[in-house]
C-alpha cells in the first residue's frame, strides 16, 4: 500500500511540474505579445491613427511554436478558414502586393486589397501596418490642405456675408428715409392741389359767362355790354361795375357760313354784301366778363 501511495503520490506530483512548465511558457508568450502590443498602439498613436481597442481580436486563435526558444520574428500564425475570410488586409503603397488607384481630383483615393500571404508572421504584419500607417499618413494631409482650404474659404464666405448685410442695412436706412420724402411730398402735392382749387375758384367767382351773346364787329364788347345793361337790364349808367376784363371767346371757324347759303355766284354783289355786313351782320358769341369786385357779380 505505501508503494502504491507513493506512485500514485509521485504521479500526482509529476503532473502539476509539467503543467507549470507550460503554463511559464505561455506567460512569457503572454508577456511578449502584450508588450509587442502595447508598442503598436504607441506607434499607432505617434503617427495620429485611430486604432481599434480590442487589438487580440484580429489575432490568430492557434499559435503554433515548434520550438520553445525560437525568436519572435520567425513566430508563424496559422489561421482557420473562418479567421481567414474575415480577415482583411487594405494598404496605401505596397511594392509587391497591392496597387493603388489614385482619382484626378486628389481628394479621393480608391485601393485595391492586398494578395493574402500564405504564412503570417511578424514581418508580414509589420509590413501591412508600415503600408497602412504610410497610406493613412497621406490621406490625413490631404484632409488638413482640405480642411484648411474649406476654412480660409468659410471665413472669406463670412466676410463677403457681413459686407452683404452692411449694405442691406445701408439699403434698408436709405429706403426709409425715401418713404419718409415720398410721404411728404404726397401730403405737399394734396395741399398743393387744394391750395391751386381754391384760387381757381376764387378767380372764377368774379366770372360771368354770357352765352350767345350778340357780338357786331363794328361795336366793342364793353360798349355792347354796356347796351345790354341799360337796354335789357335797365341799369342807370351811375351804377354800372367796375370791369377787370371783358372780351369774346374765340370760336371756331365754321366751314360755310348761313349767309353765304342763299347767294348764288349769279346774284353775289360784293359791295352791297360789304356795307350791309358792316352795320347789320351779329353773330352769337360768347362773352366773358371779370369783375374787379366779387359781389358786382351778384
Amino acid at each position: 500500500m505505501p508503494r502504491l501511495e507513493g506512485k500514485c503520490w509521485l504521479r500526482r506530483v509529476s503532473l502539476p511540474l509539467r503543467v507549470s512548465a507550460s503554463l511559464r511558457r505561455n506567460r512569457v508568450l503572454r508577456l511578449v505579445l502584450k508588450q509587442q502590443k502595447k508598442k503598436l498602439e504607441q506607434w499607432v498613436r505617434s503617427s495620429q491613427c485611430r486604432v481599434v481597442s480590442r487589438m487580440p481580436s484580429c489575432l490568430p486563435s492557434r499559435v503554433k511554436f515548434p520550438e520553445p526558444y525560437r525568436s519572435r520574428e520567425s513566430m508563424q500564425f496559422h489561421l482557420s478558414s473562418r479567421e481567414e475570410d474575415q480577415i482583411k488586409v487594405v494598404s496605401g503603397v505596397s511594392a509587391a502586393n497591392a496597387s493603388t488607384l489614385a482619382l484626378s481630383g486628389g481628394t479621393r483615393t480608391e485601393f485595391l486589397p492586398l494578395l493574402k500571404p500564405k504564412v503570417f508572421n511578424m514581418e508580414t504584419i509589420w509590413e501591412a501596418i508600415s503600408t497602412l500607417q504610410f497610406s493613412l499618413g497621406n490621406q490625413i494631409q490631404q484632409l488638413s490642405q482640405s480642411c484648411t482650404a474649406v476654412l480660409s474659404e468659410n471665413l472669406d464666405l463670412k466676410n463677403r456675408v457681413s459686407v452683404l448685410e452692411n449694405k442691406s442695412n445701408d439699403c434698408d436706412t436709405r429706403i426709409k428715409s425715401l418713404e419718409a420724402q415720398a410721404l411728404t411730398w404726397v401730403k405737399d402735392r394734396a395741399s398743393l392741389h387744394f391750395k391751386q382749387e381754391m384760387v381757381e375758384n376764387s378767380i372764377r367767382r368774379s366770372n360771368l359767362q354770357i352765352i350767345n351773346f350778340p357780338k357786331l364787329f363794328s361795336i366793342s364788347a364793353n360798349h355792347m355790354f354796356k347796351r345790354y345793361l341799360s337796354e335789357v337790364l335797365k341799369v342807370p349808367d351811375s351804377s354800372y361795375p367796375p370791369l377787370s376784363k371783358i372780351y369774346y371767346l374765340p370760336a371756331r371757324p365754321r366751314s360755310q357760313n348761313p349767309n353765304q347759303q342763299n347767294l348764288s355766284a349769279d346774284s353775289l354783289d360784293l359791295t352791297n354784301f360789304l356795307e350791309r355786313s358792316e352795320t347789320e351782320t351779329q353773330v352769337p358769341a360768347t362773352l366773358l366778363v371779370q369783375f374787379a369786385i366779387d359781389s358786382d357779380r351778384e
